[in-house]
């Protein structure tokens, strides 16, 4: 399959030349010419490994793509990576038509979702770069919220002709997620604290992209830019396999029968789980609303209520630090889907958005069977649905998910369809990290006081919950771990701080 540019300034592209790309060349964002569909039901039975392979096969192998046993060889290896007999467990909230089949997406080695396609990018870069013919080193360069870093580091650590800077702002993460990234080990790996927010590190990423003074430096030192972020089509295609997965957990509970649709919940800032999942509704998998959950940084929920995108306010530093975003990246591959691949439509809106902050849209494409909704959750109501999940179900979550689960209650009461109490059924929502990775956030909202020592905060989480398991050795191992990456610079200072670091 070929890929073209939101933008419409590129040529079609082949799956390995767009996973190498990341950021399409004039711009915009790499689409596929069109959805594969799939046979749902005849993967319910199916493993991880050959959902995932049906699911990506038909957009990364074929003319300018991988190869086939490549691709499901990548798949398994990834796979192996996570503590779970399945990928991606289903924890099933309920029972009947107000069941909640939370996706368990933190089974990997860093502690969140984001690992589903971590795991498996370094290998889809591996295999684009031979089927490319490429020379020399790719870069990868990320900007993160708080997770997409360490899975990035993690993922690529010490993969051979392979280079990976991540940025990060030094007060917009959590204390587990900064030390994650700051005790990463690898020879390749690099981690850049900024004094800014993630839009300034995001903003910092595209622009060395679109730089061609800077990228023609470093292609005469052999290196090649790409990215981790879901810029790139090879994180967004891995996660639209768990919302086939997660279906087929709820078919083999009984929660549904063939064809009947399930909704989907998503807390988010850039856009990309929620993207994912327009993606799998459209290949055939019987998603009904899609909801998208916003903290009190919700330019989204208002750009879906008023089609207008609106960025000009202040970040709000929240408990759920992955979704302090303003400018979502993945909302325009959902604008050319919108409109219908205009895009002329598009990129005059985005331009205007980097100039000025904002653009209208006008009318989105809301209403219907299956709508995508949004709705926001502030602090107080997150801690909330946190306390009150746990004290029904004793399933604890972090506070991302908890956002989910607000708004979850909010579209089940007609809030988010002008009163209008949408169809009674089942909902899958994405429980996006291990809460030990908030500990102070999730211990406060269950009554408990965090303790000064974050790491004793762990212990405490642990005891309050009654939770056997305990933190994950990997965040309590943080502990005795030293520090490697210590490096904070001005936003400005980050092209040529980049190429500093690559002399090393």
């Amino acid at each position: 399959m070929r890929f073209t540019s939101t933008r419409g300034g590129v040529d079609p592209q082949g799956a390995a030349r767009a996973i190498l790309t990341g950021l399409a060349p004039d711009g915009g964002l790499f689409v596929p010419e069109r959805i594969a569909p799939l046979e749902v039901e005849d993967l319910l039975d199916a493993g991880w490994v050959d959902v995932a392979t049906a699911v990506m096969e038909p957009y990364l192998t074929g003319d300018g793509g991988l190869g086939e046993g490549d691709l499901r060889q990548a798949v398994t290896t990834a796979a192996a990576r996570f503590e779970t007999d399945e990928v991606v467990p289903v924890d099933l909230l309920g029972e009947g038509a107000s069941s909640i089949g939370l996706l368990a997406l933190f089974g990997g080695p860093t502690h969140a979702f984001k690992d589903v396609a971590l795991t498996l990018l370094p290998h889809l870069v591996t295999l684009a770069r031979r089927a490319e013919g490429e020379a020399g080193t790719t870069l990868v360069l990320t900007a993160t919220s708080g997770d997409t870093g360490k899975a990035a580091l993690e993922g690529f650590k010490d993969v051979p002709e392979t280079e990976v800077v991540v940025l990060y702002p030094t007060e917009g993460v959590s204390f587990m997620q900064k030390q994650q990234m700051r005790t990463q080990a690898g020879d390749n790996v690099h981690v850049l604290g900024i004094h800014g927010d993630f839009d300034d590190a995001q903003r910092a990423v595209k622009a060395l992209f679109a730089d061609a003074g800077a990228r023609e430096r470093l292609d005469a030192r052999g290196y090649s830019i790409s990215s981790a972020n879901s810029i790139n089509l090879g994180r967004l295609l891995p996660q639209m396999v768990y919302y086939v997965t997660g279906y087929a957990a709820l078919r083999s509970a009984g929660v549904v029968a063939a064809g009947e649709p399930v909704d989907v919940v998503v807390p988010t800032g850039n856009f990309g789980n929620l993207l994912a999942a327009t993606w799998a509704r459209a290949a055939g998998v019987p998603l009904g609303a899609l909801v998208c959950a916003t903290n009190e940084n919700r330019v989204l929920a208002d750009f879906f209520a008023t089609g207008t995108y609106d960025a000009r306010r202040r970040l709000v530093r929240t408990d759920s630090p992955s979704m302090d975003i303003l400018v979502s990246s993945n909302l325009e591959r959902y604008l050319y889907e919108a409109s219908g691949g205009d895009t002329d439509r598009v990129r005059t809106a985005l331009e205007t958005l980097a100039r000025h902050r904002r653009f209208d849209w006008g009318e989105l494409p809301g209403a219907g069977a299956n709508p995508v909704l949004a709705g926001t959750a502030t602090r107080k109501e997150a801690a909330d649905a946190l306390r009150r999940v746990h004290a029904e179900h004793g399933t604890l979550v972090d506070p991302h998910t908890a956002v989910a689960l607000h708004v979850l209650e909010q579209y089940r009461a007609g809030q988010l369809t002008d009163g209008t109490v949408p169809p009674a059924r089942p909902a899958l929502v994405a429980a996006t990290a291990s809460p030990y990775k908030f500990a102070p956030a999730v211990l406060g909202a269950l009554g408990g006081e965090a303790d000064p020592d974050e790491f004793e905060t762990l212990l405490r989480l642990a005891t309050h919950a009654a939770d056997e398991r305990g933190a994950p050795a990997g965040l309590a191992g943080l502990r005795e771990a030293e520090v490697l990456h210590d490096r904070v610079v001005e936003v400005d200072e980050v092209p040529a701080t980049i190429e500093e670091v690559l002399h090393r």
